[in-house]
Formats: structure tokens, C-alpha cells, sequence
């Protein structure tokens, strides 16, 4: 596992790493289980990585998978994708694949592209289950962006789907006092915004990332306070007052009145007198 960080380039794409395949020769890129924290493309695109392709002349063949990794508070200040940068010109049909990667707080000049750019170009990039840092996918914020930018081209961006958070209860109506006063709250990032579950070994770019609970009407105890192996973080939350209360888990950017809030009931216990 690589880590990548701090680094800077004045003069070209890629703070961190960039990779150019020339039309004449076969190559392939593969970026497995790496972190890309902190890295500037100063003058041009691709705030962490900057991809080339040429289109293809000769019978050659083009590869490239970035999998697994992490990318924060990378920046491309005058140009396109603040993580990723990718102009695939190999040939139709050719797919750069970015998959089950964290983007989170990358930025670009480009706000469309603050995670991803793909240049419209002859070759496709598909960028399937990734997290983008919030539940509103790389379509809109506060979730890094991902998108196409110039034109004449055949090639297509995909983003979708994407990770998401949810966070869940084992019971989402409680006393205030007596029996029924606790639920244990789960929140994770373990299926895609299709309700696709994501294998495990497929989450590892998420494991260890801080969560914070928001809620409402009670208190919390026994709170992990990172996502686990499984990309998961339980509390168990305790009721108070009564009406209605809510809990949410959140990981990155997620905010604090995100729709996958979980609504609760807490009800007055009743209460048994003798005469």
C-alpha cells in the first residue's frame, strides 16, 4: 500500500503521479489500496493523479484500474479534477476503471470536477462505486464532483452508481423510562445508492474513517467512533424526551439534516398506580 502525500508539480498534470501512454506501445496502470492525501497540480489538472492516452496506432493494448484508494484535499488550481484527471484517447470502447474508491474534499478551478475529469475523448471512463463523501453522489455537492469536460469525442463518464451512507435502528419506537428505552443505531457504507450490497474486501478504502453521530431527544453510549472492517460504526442510543427524535451517522461530508436520518418515537411510559 502507497501513500502519497504533499507533493506538488508546476509544470504538468498529476500532483502526485502521472502516466502517459504514447499510441505506439502497450501499457497499463494499476493503483490498488493507495492513499493521495494533500497533493497540488499547481498549474494544470489532476490535483493527485493525471492520466494521458494516446489513440491507438498499432495493435496495442491499454489498461487502467484505480481501486480501493483514498483521495483528500488534493487540488488542481487552475485546471480540471481535483483527485483524477483522465484522457482516454485510446480507442471506443476502451474503459478506464476508477472503482470503490473515497474522494472527500478535493478541489478544482473546475467545481463540476473537484474528484474526477474525464476530457471527452475516443475512450471511456467508468467510475462505478465509488464514495464521493456524501450521500448526493458526484452530481452535486457537498459530495466531491465528477464530470466530462470539453468536446468531439465518443467517449462517456460513468458515476454511477455510487456508495452511500445509511444509518439503521433495531427499533425506532422507545419509552422514555422503564423497559423500551434504548436502540442500537448501525451506520455504514456498505451498499451502493441502488441498495447493491458492496463485498467487504471492497470497502477497505473506507475502513478507520472517523464517524460522528447527530441526534436528538437522548443521549448515546458504547460509541465507536470509526468505521470498522466492515465499514460500519454502531451507538446505542438512549431515550429522554418525549415526541419526536432523530439519529444519523456521518462520515466525510455528510451533513447534519441529510435525508438518511433516522426518525424516532419516543413515547411516554405508561404507569400502573394501586389503590
Amino acid at each position: 500500500r502507497c501513500t502519497f502525500t504533499a507533493n506538488q508539480c508546476s509544470t504538468g498534470d498529476g500532483g502526485a503521479l502521472y502516466y502517459f501512454l504514447d499510441n505506439n506501445v502497450s501499457g497499463s496502470l494499476v493503483i490498488n489500496r493507495c492513499v493521495f492525501d494533500n497533493n497540488t497540480s499547481l498549474n494544470n489538472s489532476g490535483g493527485a493523479v493525471g492520466i494521458g492516452i494516446q489513440g491507438r496506432a498499432t495493435a496495442t493494448t491499454s489498461a487502467i484500474a484505480i481501486t480501493r484508494s483514498s483521495f483528500t484535499a488534493n487540488k488542481a488550481n487552475k485546471g480540471n479534477g481535483g483527485a483524477i484527471f483522465i484522457s482516454n484517447g485510446f480507442e471506443p470502447g476502451n474503459n478506464a476503471l476508477v472503482q470503490f474508491n473515497r474522494f472527500a474534499g478535493n478541489t478544482a478551478q473546475n467545481a463540476a470536477t473537484t474528484g474526477l475529469a474525464m476530457v471527452n475523448a475516443a475512450g471511456n471512463v467508468v467510475a462505478a462505486n465509488n464514495w464521493w463523501g456524501a450521500n448526493s453522489g458526484p452530481a452535486a455537492g457537498p459530495a466531491d464532483r465528477a464530470a466530462l469536460t470539453g468536446t468531439g469525442g465518443t467517449g462517456t463518464l460513468t458515476a454511477t452508481p455510487y456508495l452511500v451512507q445509511n444509518t439503521t435502528v433495531t427499533q425506532s419506537t422507545l419509552c422514555n423510562f422503564g423497559t423500551s428505552t434504548s436502540t442500537v443505531v448501525t451506520t455504514g457504507i456498505t451498499t451502493n445508492n441502488l441498495g447493491n450490497a458492496i463485498a467487504v474486501a471492497d470497502r477497505i478504502a473506507l475502513s478507520g474513517l472517523p464517524v460522528a453521530f447527530t441526534f436528538s431527544g437522548g443521549s448515546l453510549a458504547n460509541t465507536q467512533v470509526a468505521l470498522d472492517a466492515n465499514a460500519q460504526a454502531t451507538t446505542t442510543y438512549n431515550a429522554a424526551l418525549v415526541g419526536p427524535a432523530t439519529v444519523l451517522g456521518r462520515v466525510d461530508n455528510v451533513p447534519t439534516n441529510d435525508a438518511s436520518a433516522v426518525a424516532l418515537t419516543i413515547r411516554q411510559a405508561a404507569t400502573i398506580t394501586t389503590q
